[in-house]
């Protein structure tokens, strides 16, 4: 779950209630002074009002936590996405997702703030047990027409191919059209040969989104985790690491860069901060796609916490690490350093 520190005063929950999910939400008033009061209306999967209310008022430092099919019970068996507006005080929000034997937390969609840069999800999986979905937020005062792009590893140093992973239904992947405060959900079949890569969001309008990883291994309890769409290029960005027993920490790594391949530069340091063993550079082809258990590339790591700090030397990269606990497993955002 991430640290949140932009201003959400309005904000949109991508809801999804069908098919045995229920999404489930947290709000604080972060303010010290001020109530907050909160108010959302609600649209369907094709941007329609629907029709129900909420309201409520949060004292200084107040907190409410629901599931959606719980306290907006017209909410149920839909699809859809929430628009949540704070009037005074100071709203932070998240967002959970739960499925019959997982959950994972999700970023909501701050209309307070912009995003520059190409859109970019470092790490797509399907087959081999692995399914992934993609919510893609219009969050533009315009319709929003959205395509999606996607590139399969096909070797072990890095390189990609076009890829179209099959889809759930017969949902497009180019020129979809998002209503305003709307969103759209694509989601692999999971079938076929297991394959994974990056993809990317292409539009004109200002969208945000996630995609959420779900593994389903049978005679065990299903796993999820969810990361957002990265924004632009991550020049230099720190990732945390846990590689105590039993936990390891893994990462994705995307060159979006059309022409160029990415050299970067990783530091490995300890707790205390100091630097352990030797720098090491990772080269990614053009459109290329690494994802690796940290103690792989840097043995230093094994049995240590710590930090690495990447610096992209050229290419363009976007980046998300993945924190397993034998079979459980999360995933969390590298810091980007400006």
């Amino acid at each position: 779950m991430p640290l949140v520190s932009t201003w959400q005063q309005r904000i949109l929950l991508p809801f999804d209630n069908t098919n045995n999910l229920v999404t489930s939400m947290a709000i604080t008033n972060s303010s010290e002074t001020e109530n907050g009061d909160v108010r959302a209306i609600f649209r369907d999967e094709n941007g329609q009002v629907i029709q129900g209310s909420y309201r409520r008022v949060l004292p200084p430092l107040g907190h409410v936590a629901f599931a959606t099919t719980d306290e907006l019970s017209f909410l149920r068996n839909r699809r859809g996405t929430a628009e949540f507006v704070m009037t005074g005080g100071r709203m932070s929000a998240v967002g959970l997702r739960f499925a019959a034997s997982a959950f994972t937390s999700f970023e909501v969609q701050s209309l307070n703030t912009t995003t520059t840069g190409r859109l970019i999800i470092p790490q797509i999986a399907n087959a081999g047990g692995f399914f992934t979905t993609i919510t893609v937020v219009n969050k533009d005062v315009v319709p929003a027409l959205v395509s999606l792009r996607f590139f399969r590893r096909t070797t072990s140093e890095g390189a990609t191919e076009p890829w179209n992973p099959p889809m759930v239904g017969i949902s497009p992947i180019t020129n979809v059209t998002i209503p305003v405060g709307s969103s759209y959900t694509w989601q692999t079949t999971g079938s076929g040969t297991a394959e994974q890569g990056w993809a990317e969001v292409i539009t004109n309008q200002q969208v945000g989104g996630f995609a959420v990883f779900l593994q389903r291994v049978p005679g065990r309890v299903d796993q999820e985790a969810a990361v957002p769409v990265n924004a632009g290029a991550q020049q230099r960005f720190l990732l945390p690491f846990d590689n105590v027993q039993p936990f390891t920490t893994t990462m994705a790594l995307a060159n979006f860069a059309e022409d160029t391949q990415a050299l970067i530069v990783a530091t490995v340091r300890d707790e205390q901060n100091n630097v352990i063993g030797q720098q090491v550079a990772l080269l990614i082809p053009v459109r290329g796609h690494l994802a690796f258990p940290l103690p792989d590339r840097f043995p230093q790591s094994v049995g240590r916490r710590g930090t690495v700090e990447f610096q992209v030397q050229f290419g363009s990269v976007s980046a998300l690490g993945l924190r397993f606990a034998g079979e459980p497993f999360t995933s969390f955002k590298p810091q980007v350093v400006q």
